[in-house]
């Protein structure tokens, strides 16, 4: 593959990274291979710089770019095409504050078209969430997972953290329906929750092992990897919600909470 491809579909799918990080990763992926060297790594980036291809800027730059860093020898990379892309979706990102929905629709068409060539940052990022309190349940899904990708998957936080959670707390509390077509806002909802360690989480897996009547639908939303740690840290509370409910008679429930918490455990590595 040629060098700069490879450096710019790199940097256009993490959006910027360290220096050291891109040169750690191409070394690792190419290891053996003539050219990679980090001496011959650092020459060839260094002329890309040159070329304006990508940038490297300043610790005092980081910012414009909504970069957060407090090692002041950090160097970061940017490929330069991404900040055309930034320019045009700070300006799709406005429709999604009009009452228009099909403006919104558009600008969620819009990123999603370039997703894989563009991240968004945690500005851009706290744009959508501000969204997620509208009442069109079938955008709500979409913005989720835009949220979700960008937050798990590509690790990129938004600036206002906590007015996510308010948000995601809320929407737990609403019914949602949307179509067979989509999967379930509630799971994405639980997942972003139990990435931040919330134990609402908690609260609402005990609500649905009392109160759910078909639990199967709702299995899925905490055996994923994102609820595991605050599960398991609420052990001694969910073994006793297991006691309660047998002793009521709900084995069904009781053997939700179990296979929950067994899937938790084998995600975290304490059983096989």
């Amino acid at each position: 593959m040629n060098f700069e491809k490879e450096v710019t579909d790199y940097l256009s799918e993490k959006g910027y990274v360290r220096r050291e990080k891109l040169i750690e990763d191409l070394i690792e992926k190419h290891s053996g291979d003539r050219g990679y060297s980090k001496p011959t790594i650092d020459r060839k980036l260094n002329k890309m710089i040159e070329s304006k291809i990508i940038l490297n800027p300043n610790y005092d730059e980081l910012g414009k770019y909504n970069i957060e860093e407090t090692d002041k020898r950090a160097s970061y990379l940017i490929f330069t095409d991404t900040l055309k892309l930034k320019k045009h979706l700070d300006e799709i990102l406005e429709l999604l504050k009009s009452e228009d929905d099909i403006d919104k629709r558009l600008a969620l068409k819009e990123i999603e078209y370039y997703k894989k060539k563009y991240v968004l940052d945690g500005s851009q990022l706290d744009s959508i969430i501000q969204n997620l309190d509208g009442e069109d349940q079938e955008l709500i899904y979409e913005l989720l997972l835009i949220i979700f990708d960008h937050i798990v998957n590509k690790k990129i936080k938004p600036l206002n953290e906590p007015d996510l959670l308010i948000k995601l707390r809320f929407l737990l509390k609403q019914k949602f329906k949307v179509p067979p077509t989509h999967g379930s806002p509630k799971k994405y909802i639980i997942r972003l929750l139990g990435y931040y360690d919330d134990e609402l989480v908690i609260e609402q897996l005990i609500k649905d092992a009392k109160t759910v009547k078909d639990l199967s639908s709702d299995r899925s939303c905490y055996t994923v990897n994102e609820t595991s740690n605050v599960i398991e840290k609420h052990r001694t509370e969910l073994f006793n919600l297991q006691r309660e409910l047998a002793k009521e008679g709900k084995d069904e429930a009781v053997l939700f909470v179990s296979d929950i918490r067994r899937q938790a455990m084998k995600n975290l590595g304490i059983l096989d």
